[in-house]
């Protein structure tokens, strides 16, 4: 749950039901995490008893119990994909469909089709 002021975060360690927001209907506080400072408090038994109880952590959280030498089966920290970086693509890339497609000839139709089309129309 992320407290403290504008551009001063603070973090409390929160045991709530997955369903609900952090911020609100939370049960129990079980440390807190100063991100600019790096400190952390946790309270290891009522945490390792709310694990054992069947409270799954969430990935953030799993890093640090694990930084903080928390340990469970539940406690596993997954690293994120790398994402693509932004901006332009490679040549060759794929591009999705409908993308860098030219909006000049949206909506006329190819010069075959009007050729069939005209001579229709004549007959």
């Amino acid at each position: 749950m992320r407290t403290g002021r504008r551009n001063k975060a603070f973090f409390r360690v929160v045991l709530t039901d997955r369903r609900k927001p952090t911020d609100s209907g939370f049960i129990k506080v079980l440390g807190w995490y100063d991100p600019h400072t790096k400190k952390t408090s946790l309270e290891k038994e009522a945490i390792l008893n709310c694990l054992n109880n069947g409270a799954v952590p969430t990935n953030s959280i799993s890093r640090l119990f694990e930084k903080n030498d928390i340990k469970h089966k539940l406690v596993k920290f997954v690293k994120a994909k790398e994402r693509a970086p932004k901006g332009k693509k490679e040549d060759g890339a794929p591009t999705p469909e409908g993308v860098g497609v030219p909006t000049e000839n949206v909506g006329k139709k190819p010069k075959e089709e009007v050729k069939e089309v005209e001579e229709k129309e004549e007959k």
